[in-house]
This record gives structure tokens, C-alpha cells and sequence, in this order.
């Protein structure tokens, strides 16, 4: 793992903006780029290099939208149920919940789990929700 602090590469100027972090990931050979919620992974080489400040094509901003994919549903549904579970788990021990109150919710969770590698399309939402961008107004 490289971990560039300063986020730029030789002769170039420091990131600044997502658009400059996506320009900098698409014209370099990093395999992964984390812009908030976001996780962009390399897949394909771009046909061309984007220029600094050249504004993204719909098709290229289209590359920042959240993946529709099953298997990333049901990883971030199994993520969640195990920090719920273990979050319990922890209420447990320090006597604040009861151990049928957690059996209770153990059971649940597990068919939660169970319901998302049947049906992974219903927890779509979830995840959308989970991934969603916190608005910068929010944070303040």
C-alpha cells in the first residue's frame, strides 16, 4: 500500500478537488482511489489522459457513481449485521441488555443475513443509503 500525503505525482501539482484526485487516478498506474464513501478501483487503462481542469465528460463522471452490484450489497449488509451483533455483544457484557434481548437480536440479524444472500436486490437500498454523500452543509 502507498500512502501519498501530499497527494500529487513528481512535476505535478497537489490535488485538490475530487476532479483532480479522479484526473491524478486515471493518468497514473494507482490500482485504487478513496474519495469519501467512495472506493474507485482500477479496471481498464483510459483510452486518453484527462488535463488538469478539463472539465469530466458524463461518461467519465459516470465512473464515480456507487457500484450496482449484488456481491457489494450483500458486503455491506454482512458488514453492518456484524458491527450490530457485535455491538450487542458488547451491551451484553456489560450487563445493560438481557440474554434473551440478545439472542433475540442474534437470531434476527442472522436472518437478515440469511435474506441478503437470498435476496440481495432487497438490501439495495440499504447500501445506497449507507454509501450515500454526507452533504458538505451537513458536516458543519
Amino acid at each position: 500500500m502507498l500512502v501519498n500525503t501530499s497527494f500529487n505525482v513528481h512535476g505535478a501539482p497537489v490535488v485538490c478537488t475530487p476532479d483532480d484526485a479522479y484526473r491524478c487516478f486515471v493518468n497514473t498506474g494507482m490500482d485504487y482511489l478513496v474519495i469519501g464513501n467512495f472506493i474507485l478501483e482500477r479496471t481498464v487503462r483510459p483510452l486518453k489522459k484527462l488535463e488538469r481542469n478539463a472539465p469530466l465528460t458524463p461518461d467519465q463522471d459516470r465512473r464515480l457513481k456507487l457500484k450496482e452490484n449484488p456481491r457489494e450489497w450483500q458486503k455491506f449488509t454482512a458488514s453492518v449485521a456484524v458491527l450490530l451483533a457485535a455491538a450487542t455483544a458488547a451491551l451484553w457484557k456489560r450487563q445493560i441488555i438481557s440474554p434473551p434481548l440478545l439472542i433475540l437480536v442474534l437470531i434476527v440479524l442472522g436472518l437478515l443475513l440469511l435474506a441478503c444472500l437470498i435476496r440481495p436486490r432487497w438490501f439495495r437500498c440499504f447500501y445506497r443509503a449507507g454509501m450515500a454523500r454526507v452533504p458538505e452543509s451537513a458536516m458543519s
